[in-house]
């Protein structure tokens, strides 16, 4: 009878260590996917950010070349630098270009323009353009500031 709980307890431990080996190979399985998933993640966000430099690249070189006009290249890099996860594109540095955007981003632009009548439209355009002179000196020289960062950034990748 010993040598029955004897062949039965090693029978019992033989199963309980195959389970946990198929569980050890089962975590291990786990933990290589996660990995994997952050790298391709991490790589999938770095490929965006530097997309969206090259844009901020883009926009502000149009802007200082003046072939983009302040307010429409303004909203473009508001709206990129609050998706930018690099710490120096933050909106305080560039105060003027924020300020600026604040005080535009409720006109209306592209298609929406046509809900309004044309003489709201004209004065939609005069602020805008008014806001733009008083605005651009200090715009032009952050959008200067912000190309050169783009660059430097860009170049520290490549």
């Amino acid at each position: 009878m010993s040598v029955l709980f004897i062949v039965l307890a090693t029978l019992i431990v033989l199963g309980l260590l195959s389970y946990a080996t198929y569980l050890l190979y089962l975590l291990r399985q786990q933990k290589q996917k996660q990995l994997q998933d952050k790298i391709q993640s991490e790589l999938k966000q770095n490929k965006m950010s530097q997309e969206q430099v090259e844009s901020l690249r883009i926009i502000t070189a149009a802007m200082c070349a003046h072939q983009c006009e302040i307010a429409e290249g303004t909203i473009r890099i508001a709206y990129l630098l609050q998706k930018e996860p690099h710490e120096t594109l933050k909106k305080a540095n560039y105060p003027a270009l924020h300020e600026l955007y604040e005080k535009i981003k409720h006109q209306p632009i592209g298609v929406s323009r046509k809900d309004y009548k044309r003489q709201e439209i004209m004065r939609f355009d005069i602020e805008r353009m008014t806001l733009e002179a008083s605005y651009q000196d200090r715009i032009l020289t952050e959008a200067e500031a912000l190309k050169s960062l783009c660059v430097s950034i860009q170049s520290k990748v490549a």
